[in-house]
């Protein structure tokens, strides 16, 4: 017995630790296969809220909402007890047969089993699992709400570590484009046709592209850095992002019918749902309150029986002490308020309160959340113009670099002025950069209005 003993916790241990590996080891590929590839928005979210430390406690809050719930409906279930008492009297004691004085050790004891049930109390129970139930609901609109705003914070470091991105390396083709010039100034330096002087200016440019470089990348780093802390990535490489292909705008009329649908997302919104469910909790806390107005009824049934040493065991065996001893008992118990009167119509007035306030705070969430959706269309449709006037400013750009360079090589235009235009044509290419990443990104922030 002692050998099979000694088995089964060697097997249970083997057990213990085989999980234990397993579980690392897949820890570990999941991590790997992480580390190995560069992520995309939507993996980025799931990380940022499977990271976040108010998600798991929102998360927590709910499932204790849960375990509330299941102890409020416990509460309402009928409960039984059963009862044991062992007495020992020491010393001289009377005979419960023959009241008479005796010194002896005498053993007795009983057995109880009871059993009581709320039959009513104004509802009050019905009521208490009605206000768990939808606080439960409020607590998950509220994660749903921690989730959609953390989306959008990590949608917001995405796409500016993106166009951080585009930025970098408009600013290295500009850098290049100089070098170009510069070497080719130093060709016509070495032919003779051009003075030595002429290198200064692309140098100077020279100068003025590696600083824009150098911005663009130390730009890049720091959006890198914002987004892992907005995901809390806690890997020991840095963060690599997959490039998504950034469409052209589209003007307001191709939108009508998707800018249009927007209105109705409103009551869908976490905020919104989470308010419509605390006044919900708040309308039960009223009727709980209310219930104390009523009288409350309960019932209680048991049987219960006792035995003693004293009996002589030839005459009454201990089985037919226990039945000899047999009682039976049902109770009905009804209070009714008096002196709690008072109170309880304070609490309801306590009550009606914050059911007015919970009212006014759903006013005041979808105030919010249309003011949000109503910004959001203004700032897509400003986007859109600053795209559209960015796209001009492109094209009169090109066609002034294409003339100044026909006029630079026919010795009709300064370095210098070549230069300006070019940096002239890069400005308007960020501007036209950033007018089309903003609009995508007011976009995507639209689009996940409602966390579908």
């Amino acid at each position: 017995m002692k050998w099979r003993k000694q088995c089964a916790n060697s097997h249970s241990k083997h057990s213990f630790f085989g999980l234990l590996v397993i579980q690392l080891l897949i820890g570990g590929l999941n991590r790997a296969v992480l580390l190995g590839q560069s992520l995309s928005l939507v993996q980025c979210q799931e990380y940022a809220i499977r990271s976040s430390l108010d998600v798991q406690k929102a998360g927590l809050r709910v499932e204790t909402d849960r375990i509330n719930a299941q102890l409020t409906h416990q509460a309402g279930l009928p409960s039984w007890g059963l009862s044991l008492s062992e007495g020992v009297n020491l010393g001289h004691t009377i005979d419960p047969f023959s009241n008479t004085f005796l010194q002896e050790t005498i053993h007795s004891g009983t057995l109880g089993l009871s059993s009581s049930v709320m039959l009513f109390n104004g509802f009050r129970q019905k009521y208490q699992e009605q206000q768990q139930l939808f606080t439960r609901r409020a607590d998950e609109a509220t994660l749903q709400q921690q989730k959609l705003e953390l989306r959008r914070q990590v949608t917001a470091a995405y796409m500016q570590l993106l166009l951080s991105q585009e930025l970098l390396q408009l600013a290295t083709e500009q850098r290049q484009f100089v070098v170009v010039q510069l070497n080719r100034a130093k060709a016509l330096v070495q032919e003779g046709v051009l003075p030595k002087i002429g290198l200064t200016d692309w140098e100077a440019q020279l100068a003025t592209a590696d600083y824009e470089v150098l911005t663009a990348r130390a730009n890049l780093q720091q959006n890198r850095l914002a987004l892992q802390w907005v995901m809390n990535w806690r890997e020991s490489s840095d963060l690599s992002i997959e490039s998504i292909a950034v469409p052209e705008p589209q003007p307001p009329t191709a939108l009508t019918t998707w800018i249009d649908e927007l209105p109705s997302r409103i009551s869908r919104h976490p905020a919104v749902q989470s308010a419509e469910w605390q006044l919900k909790s708040a309308q039960t806390g009223y009727a709980i309150a209310k219930s104390g107005l009523y009288p409350s009824i309960a019932l209680g049934i048991g049987i219960n029986t006792a035995y003693s040493s004293v009996a002589p065991p030839d005459l009454i065996a201990f089985g037919r002490q226990l039945q000899y001893n047999l009682g039976q008992y049902i109770r009905l118990n009804v209070s009714f308020p008096t002196t709690s009167f008072r109170t309880t119509q304070l609490q309801m007035a306590l009550a009606e309160v914050n059911r007015k306030s919970t009212a006014l705070d759903i006013q005041k969430a979808r105030l919010q959340v249309n003011q949000t959706l109503e910004q959001g269309k203004a700032l897509l449709l400003s986007a859109y113009e600053k795209w559209q006037q960015a796209q001009k400013q492109v094209e009169a750009q090109q066609r002034a670099v294409k003339a100044a360079k026909a006029r630079y090589d026919e010795g009709l235009l300064q370095s210098v002025e070549l230069a300006l235009i070019q940096a002239n044509l890069v400005k308007a290419l960020s501007n036209q950069v950033q007018a089309r990443y903003e609009w995508h990104f007011r976009k995507l922030l639209l689009d996940q209005f409602v966390d579908r």
